[in-house]
């Protein structure tokens, strides 16, 4: 596995790449916001592991949640985010199929970067915990929704200071990381203090554009690519509301829609990786039966 930064179309980003020798597929991961591609390490590492090192995969963070690069206009939209993660997959090694994972607002990229894929080399789209329609009434964003608009600069302002904090290095893990592995708790520190207060700017002013743009359920984009499509919702998700899981399953009958049994957060990085790594590699291993059959 490597982990680095490199310059994606002129922007510096860190990327996890977990590549093989020709590989069966590759697996692009889009992640949530904020943007921060070693958070899921574990889950690139997972995939790649029970799939039996037959596939690549590969996370980029978004543009503009690692600080270095100005964004024209002040932050990156969520159109710029989803031009930067189709220039990240064109820098990847080719394969003959490749998947694409979206968590959180990364499944309403997803579908995007899926459509977009040349029709023989699409794989399967699993979009984990999606938020892909009417974020702004959601329990969390009628909740966080001051943090993104009149509170964006004092959360700034706030998290210079605690930069500076002594020990922020074991507070942080005694407060976000206490239910991660203790082999994965390298990767996830790393990625927490990516998050520079420049970073943060760009971060909430993203999650205020997700509150005002996604409202409408992509439905033209679903209905399309329903047959390949796994939507996996939390039960409960403070990002989704009580009917998103069944008006998406009743709309599109042929997509695998999945109801959380297992208590897994939306944040599922904290502890889930495991068990969306299997739920990923499983799905991924009957196709390829089902095509050798």
């Amino acid at each position: 596995m490597s982990v680095c930064t490199e310059d994606i179309s002129g922007v510096p980003v860190t990327t996890v790449r977990v590549l093989v020798s020709d590989p069966d597929a590759l697996i692009l991961i889009i992640p949530g916001n904020p943007g921060i591609a070693t958070l899921y390490a574990p889950l690139a590492r997972q995939i790649v592991a029970q799939c039996g090192g037959r596939v690549s995969a590969a996370v980029a963070g978004h543009a503009g949640h690692v600080p270095g690069h100005p964004a024209p206009g002040g932050f990156f939209t969520l159109a710029d985010q989803l031009a930067h993660h189709r220039a990240f997959l064109a820098t990847l090694p080719p394969a003959p199929v490749i998947h694409v994972v979206g968590h959180s607002i990364g499944a309403w990229l997803a579908l995007s970067v899926l459509d977009g894929l040349p029709a023989a080399a699409r794989g399967r789209g699993f979009l984990l915990f999606p938020t892909i329609e009417r974020m702004a009434v959601t329990p969390a964003g009628l909740r966080m929704s001051p943090m993104f608009g009149l509170l964006r600069h004092p959360a700034v302002m706030l998290s210079r200071l605690i930069r500076r904090l002594p020990g922020r290095d074991r507070l942080l893990t005694r407060a976000l990381l206490s239910a991660v592995p203790d082999a994965e708790r390298a990767d996830f520190l790393h990625g927490i203090l990516q998050l520079h207060p420049a970073s943060l700017h760009n971060v909430l002013r993203l999650a205020g554009e997700e509150l005002a743009t996604v409202i409408d359920r992509p439905d033209a984009l679903l209905s399309r690519h329903a047959k390949r499509l796994t939507l996996y919702y939390g039960q409960p998700d403070a990002w989704n509301l009580p009917d998103m899981a069944a008006g998406a399953a009743s709309c599109h009958p042929d997509a695998e829609v999945i109801r959380c049994s297992d208590g897994i957060p939306h944040a599922f990085m904290l502890g889930g990786s495991t068990a969306m790594a299997a739920l990923i590699s499983g799905r991924i291993h009957s196709e390829d039966a089902d095509c050798s059959t």
